[in-house]
């Protein structure tokens, strides 16, 4: 129990850190409206959401045995795992309860963040049409039978699932870096003490988090 509330925290901070980030990146490739920004803030925190049900169905983080199981029928990877929970447990409804317009996008976003076959970058689109159109606009056309907007959509995901996928491997690494890097610091003397470097690096690091959290 213990272990797997660790493993728990350890998913948590990460999916509030990948939001973030992606929420920055997507500020700065100044891109998207503000309308786009929320969804791709929500869409990386709830990426890694089948993680927590993988772990209490399974045990493990790890795609290949907890998916092996017949009992899963369809579904190949955690990504999958959090569309069919968002969509099927209508858990989106706690972050939009006013409307359900954004509820495929988002859960098809979570749900090819994982695979590797996505598209890369749609670079080939035009620089204004996310500052233009909102996601809702371009899913009213998708449902209205719009001439391009069903390829202007299918872009909009490939976008998410890129940066999502990218600021996730990013924090992946960082989490492994710091990890190694603490040990390797307090290895073998549990009385060290902490340097006034250190402790400058540390609280310029959370000013750096708090201004990627406003």
């Amino acid at each position: 129990l213990e272990k797997h509330l660790k493993m728990y925290n350890v998913k948590y901070i990460h999916s509030i850190d990948v939001a973030y980030d992606s929420k920055r990146v997507g500020i700065d490739l100044n891109l998207f409206n503000d309308e786009n920004i929320k969804i791709l803030w929500t869409s990386g925190l709830l990426h890694d959401i089948g993680r927590f049900a993988q772990l209490r169905l399974t045990g493990t983080f790890k795609d290949a045995e907890s998916f092996a199981n017949e009992s899963f029928g369809k579904i190949t990877d955690h990504g999958v795992l959090g569309e069919k929970i968002l969509l099927d447990d209508e858990r989106i409804k706690m972050f939009y309860p006013l409307t359900r317009v954004y509820d495929k996008f988002v859960a098809s976003v979570v749900g090819n963040h994982f695979e590797s076959k996505v598209p890369d970058y749609p670079i080939e689109i035009n620089n204004d049409t996310y500052k233009k159109y909102s996601i809702s606009e371009i899913i009213k056309d998708v449902n209205n039978n719009v001439f391009s907007a069903k390829t202007t959509y299918d872009k909009l995901i490939s976008w998410y699932v890129k940066i999502i996928q990218d600021v996730d491997r990013l924090d992946i690494l960082k989490q492994i870096y710091d990890c190694i890097f603490l040990k390797k610091i307090f290895k073998g003397n549990k009385n060290t003490s902490i340097s006034s470097l250190m402790v400058k690096s540390f609280e310029q690091h959370k000013k750096d988090l708090n201004f990627l959290k406003e």
